[in-house]
């Protein structure tokens, strides 16, 4: 994969050697940016009341602490997650304790563009940004990121959707078109690397054609874009295209958020891990299904952002890879191959963009196709 080293990591328990991904593009001209190919995901799915993994403020700060007293380098967030204020204050108990320093971690946020989508931490849009048309609304949300989680800056900064899943304003998915409001959020984004409020910018859910957006404006281009990738869903084109734009590809869920999908209305019986492929090729390497997952995704070239409470899952991801195995060709060709449950991409799920389970039963988010 181009743009790996492969380097020791710093002041860690469990973890042996962890993979450094140095970024391309989307950084300020002669700065050298590298992040861990590994990091912990920080969404919660579902609801308090059930139908998934619930995460808030006050549940992501022991995990979080423990990702990062494990080995864990890289956190990934976003302004909707309602887990940023958390986030900041495991990383700032995690600097006071002595663990690590600001520098040794890689954080990660994300910005809507348009409309907002759930406020999350930290508060509600200012009224007067209401029908902003992306630039000024993502400028205050880049500036909110910071102070929300206490940090002086993040080092990767997304746009977390090509256009807004909402309605009622200038950049809603009822008015049609939204690429003025993707072009607006990345001058924003321009600026606000130019500033030193983030290290790197990039996009999250974007396609071909949404990139083609942010190109055309000339400038910083995206580091890379983080896209749903697992084994039920995985648009493997896209890796390519990317690449040679010197775009960098990661995945978020990367082992099909199981616990969400086993009682979300997809009803997912078997999940991405409990594949009889994955299951026999765990055995063969003596690693766990998770391993072999993420090996997968980033002998394709994609970094990736599993997400677990659980401590012995954490050491798992932390090794998963670790230049001491490797997934051999048959291996690749037998976990490119999984179906899942239903329609295998790269059909299209929507629109609309939330459609009926039985049309998108391989995907866990929403399409991002549906935007225009």
């Amino acid at each position: 994969m181009i743009g790996i080293t492969s380097l020791l990591a710093v002041s860690t328990a469990t973890l042996a050697e962890m993979p450094m991904i140095r970024l391309l593009a989307g950084t300020r001209e002669g700065e050298v940016v590298e992040m861990p190919a590994m990091g912990l995901g920080t969404f919660g799915y579902g609801t308090a009341a059930g139908g998934g993994e619930w995460w808030n403020d006050t549940m992501v700060v022991p995990v979080a602490k423990e990702w990062i007293k494990r080995g864990g380098r890289r956190l990934d967030g976003a302004r909707s997650y309602k887990t940023q204020v958390g986030v900041g204050q495991a990383i700032t108990a995690s600097i006071a304790d002595g663990v690590v320093t600001r520098k040794d971690l890689f954080v990660t946020s994300k910005t809507d563009v348009g409309t907002p989508r759930a406020p999350g931490s930290g508060g509600d849009l200012p009224s007067h940004l209401t029908n902003d048309t992306g630039y000024e609304y993502t400028l205050f949300q880049g500036q909110q990121i910071l102070e929300i989680t206490g940090l002086e800056y993040v080092d990767l900064l997304l746009l977390h959707w090509p256009g807004s899943v909402g309605g009622g304003s200038p950049c809603s998915s009822s008015s049609g078109s939204q690429k003025a409001c993707r072009q607006n959020s990345w001058r924003a984004l321009q600026k606000l690397l130019a500033d030193g409020k983030t290290r790197a910018i990039g996009v999250s859910n974007f396609e071909p054609e949404h990139i083609a957006d942010v190109l055309e404006l000339g400038g910083v281009g995206p580091a890379l874009t983080q896209n749903e990738f697992h084994p039920y869903w995985h648009e493997d084109d896209l890796i390519t295209s990317y690449k040679d734009k010197k775009i960098l590809y990661q995945s978020y869920s990367p082992l099909g958020a199981p616990d969400h999908m086993s009682a979300s209305a997809r009803n997912w019986t078997v999940c991405p891990m409990q594949q009889p492929a994955v299951e026999t090729i765990a055995k063969k390497h003596a690693r766990s299904p998770a391993q072999v997952i993420l090996k997968w995704a980033f002998q394709l070239g994609v970094s990736a952002n599993p997400r677990t409470k659980n401590v012995t899952q954490m050491d798992e991801n932390l090794v998963a890879l670790s230049s001491d195995w490797a997934l051999d060709a048959d291996d690749m060709k037998a976990l490119g191959a999984i179906e899942g449950t239903g329609t295998a991409p790269p059909e299209k799920c929507g629109p609309p963009m939330f459609p009926a389970a039985t049309t998108c039963a391989n995907k866990v988010c929403p399409d991002p196709r549906a935007i225009q």
